[in-house]
């Protein structure tokens, strides 16, 4: 899962629904090629991790605010019957992918919504130590870790914080936190003090905002990203034929209201 920061101000009677009106679906085409573009809009505030990575690791505050925005966005997918996983939306599967830091014990034998809770767990550790709680270069000693290692914490991680971890990162997802649903994580004294329907209708002021130049600005996002040239692929005599080119008549994409000229290369 990508996160990303808002920079925006919560507007009154803004609601959490609202975030599907800001999805842009539409297209573009030249001789060569059809374009079918499936995009949120820009959120300038740069990934989540981008942050994590430069500042090493987050107070408790902001891990806390950014984990229940992430317990909000999952448990909706739940009440979908959607499991995230870092993976595909399948509900069950015996599949084995995803990001290996966060895979959670029960990934090789097929698994449940539980699994997400795992995730959360593992993102809110590494907000608050700066690294995930099994991590380690050697990707498959990763994995024995992840199955059989105890979880250590630094001393910067208080105690609330370790309970609500220790119960995310059981095992066991049977006795893992979240089993009974969503509703038993909010209610851990970690999140006594988050107020999650306010935060669902987004007003809530996050402890942390972006500095910014510009609504083009992309100083939050790492510049491997930013200075990596636009290519795209050519292939030879693949013009469109007439009969599929007036399918798309009147088929056009305006970007007048996107302030090029502001944009540095």
């Amino acid at each position: 899962m990508q996160c990303y920061l808002h920079t925006d101000e919560p507007k009154r009677g803004e609601h959490a629904d609202d975030l599907g009106n800001d999805i842009f679906l539409g297209g573009l085409k030249s001789e060569q090629k059809l374009y079918l573009v499936l995009a949120d809009r820009f959120v300038n505030g740069g990934e989540l991790f981008h942050h994590l990575q430069r500042e090493q690791r987050f107070n408790e505050e902001r891990a806390r605010f950014y984990s229940a925005e992430l317990l909000l966005a999952l448990e909706h997918l739940h009440e979908l019957d959607v499991v995230y996983r870092n993976m595909k939306a399948d509900d069950k599967t015996n599949t084995f992918c995803g990001t290996p830091e966060y895979l959670a014990p029960e990934i090789l034998s097929g698994h449940d919504k539980t699994i997400d809770w795992w995730t959360i767990g593992v993102l809110l550790y590494e907000m608050l130590a700066g690294l995930p709680p099994f991590y380690d270069e050697v990707t498959d000693r990763m994995y024995e870790k992840i199955l059989n290692d105890p979880l250590v914490f630094p001393p910067e991680i208080g105690p609330e914080a370790r309970s609500i971890l220790t119960q995310l990162l059981n095992r066991d997802p049977t006795q893992r936190l979240g089993v009974n649903g969503a509703a038993e994580i909010k209610k851990h004294p970690f999140f006594v003090s988050m107020e999650f329907k306010l935060l669902l209708q987004k007003k809530i002021q996050p402890p942390f905002k972006p500095n910014l130049t510009s609504p083009v600005d992309v100083s939050n996002f790492d510049t491997v990203f930013t200075v990596e040239p636009p290519v795209d692929s050519v292939v030879e005599n693949s013009n469109l034929s007439q009969t599929v080119q007036e399918q798309f008549s009147g088929f056009s994409y305006y970007g007048a209201n996107i302030p090029v000229g502001s944009v540095q290369a």
